[in-house]
């Protein structure tokens, strides 16, 4: 998964190791938690019609949900990693070069403040869903949500480092 080789911002911006090391990482992580929600999806549907007394009605829905949420925010940071993610960027694509590295250092500190407002926001939603159990699971909602925080906190580490990787080289 990398960048549209189509796009500007993307063909300027080389891919620096930590940018692919987080993509790779976090490919990875969906890939599991996709993997796993195949199997238990497929666990439940088998296991429901055969003549056995198993509890996978009560835990299945539960853990897939947790699988649903986690899957998305680790597609989300490996997007981010990648410069896949939705950018619209026509107008700053045909600004002068020496505009247009203010104009996205102005946009890197809007993304890292908009990320850091979320990040906030996220501690109090899993604060908030750790006493909402999820029932037959062992798990609360809470345990769904903690990866919320994780995902902003690798967004935010990758643009610092993008913005000082960015800031070096204009420096040169």
């Amino acid at each position: 998964m990398t960048g549209d080789p189509q796009d500007p911002a993307a063909a300027q911006t080389p891919r620096d190791p930590v940018s692919r090391f987080v993509e790779r990482l976090f490919l990875h992580l969906a890939a599991a938690c996709l993997a796993a929600l195949f199997v238990v999806m497929l666990g439940g549907a088998v296991l429901r019609y055969l003549p056995v007394q198993t509890s996978i009605e009560h835990w299945a829905p539960g853990l897939a949900n947790l699988l649903q949420v986690w899957l998305v925010l680790f597609g989300t940071v490996a997007a981010a990693a990648s410069r896949s993610h939705l950018r619209i960027g026509f107008l700053v694509d045909r600004l002068p070069r020496r505009t247009r590295r203010g104009v996205e250092v102005v946009v890197w500190i809007v993304r890292a403040a908009t990320l850091a407002l979320i990040l906030q926001a996220s501690f109090r939603v899993v604060e908030a869903n750790f006493s909402a159990s999820i029932g037959g699971v062992g798990f609360t909602k809470g345990d769904i949500y903690v990866v919320l925080p994780v995902a902003l906190t690798v967004m935010i580490l990758l643009e610092a480092v993008r913005a000082a990787l960015r800031l070096r080289e204009a420096a040169r």
